[in-house]
């Protein structure tokens, strides 16, 4: 087993090794206090008249502050050498967030549990489109040939296509014909997805609330490492603009009555997120790095040791 990367905690104690103790033999403490605040950077300016304008001038970071209680050697010397070994700003590694490590919803937090829950993975949802509302430029994959098989060739499919066949979209056709594409990824500075995954449910499984916290695992793209918020949960019964179910699919990828439900989120997407890649809504962990590269504690009369600590955001 490999060094751990997370900071050591009540959940995550590290042996003297430096490896994660899934024994739970070691000991680590948990924050007294932690603020969380979140920066998206912008240019803004008033006309003579009085318009607002404003535009998005970067990326987005979240950033964490922590103190914790009076600390025995015990408690405070895995947490100080982990931090040690880091190097200050050198090396990134990954925390867990305590109060935001299962979601609001019980029903939902006990699906997405790994123990004693069901450990069920969401999926990003690619939305599915006849050939008439195809986006020039965009991936699709076919995942319903329909009729009229040269229609796709129109489109920027092959001249024979093939079910799960990959391309880009050279225009639309003005006939569907039962056919259907799904997006093989969502842009960067997409703010909302539909998810889902096999027989899912919102009242067997219920569903994610805003406030929630997720992280993404893309296999396509392993440097996706961003923290989300979510902000907004649309479901079948309560939403805004139509959910289209997988089960709508001729040949889909979740079969039979599933549904989605859709999420709103910031920062909007910091890169591409192909079709398939994994929500992670458990114990989604930041990767971080320390604001200072001095630390520093202080030792009182009774041998307790005071310590806080300030990180940021470290994407890949």
């Amino acid at each position: 087993m490999a060094y751990s990367n997370i900071l050591p905690d009540p959940s995550n104690p590290v042996k003297d090794s430096g490896k994660a103790d899934t024994l739970g033999t070691n000991s680590a403490p948990g924050f007294a206090s932690m603020s969380i605040s979140s920066e998206s950077k912008t240019i803004s300016n008033r006309t003579n008249s009085g318009r607002f304008i404003s535009v998005s001038s970067g990326g987005h970071k979240w950033s964490f502050s922590m103190t914790y209680n009076p600390l025995t050697r015990e408690d405070f010397e895995p947490v100080f050498n982990f931090l040690l070994q880091q190097k200050g700003k050198l090396s990134p590694f990954f925390m867990s967030l305590p109060q935001n490590k299962l979601p609001r919803n019980a029903t939902f937090a006990n699906t997405v549990s790994p123990s004693p829950g069901l450990n069920k993975t969401f999926v990003n949802y690619g939305e599915p489109v006849g050939r008439e509302n195809l986006v020039k430029g965009k991936e699709y994959k076919i995942t319903n040939l329909g009729t009229n098989t040269s229609n796709w060739t129109a489109v920027g499919a092959s001249a024979n296509p093939s079910l799960n066949e990959v391309f880009t979209a050279t225009g639309t056709s003005s006939s569907s014909g039962g056919s259907v594409a799904t997006e093989t990824y969502k842009e960067a500075g997409k703010d909302n997805l539909q998810i889902t995954f096999q027989n899912y449910t919102v009242s067997t499984h219920g569903a994610p609330k805003p406030g929630d916290f997720f992280t993404v695992t893309d296999t396509n793209d392993t440097l996706h490492t961003k923290l989300y918020k979510i902000t907004r949960v649309e479901t079948p019964s309560d939403n805004e603009v139509s959910l289209v179910p997988p089960s709508s699919l001729s040949s889909p990828v979740f079969s039979g009555s599933t549904e989605n439900v859709r999420i709103h989120f910031t920062p909007g997407l910091q890169r591409k997120l192909y079709t398939g890649s994994s929500l992670n809504f458990y114990d989604p962990k930041p990767r971080v790095f320390l604001s200072d590269d001095v630390q520093e504690y202080s030792l009182n009369n009774e041998n307790l040791y005071s310590f806080s600590l300030k990180l940021e955001e470290a994407q890949k």
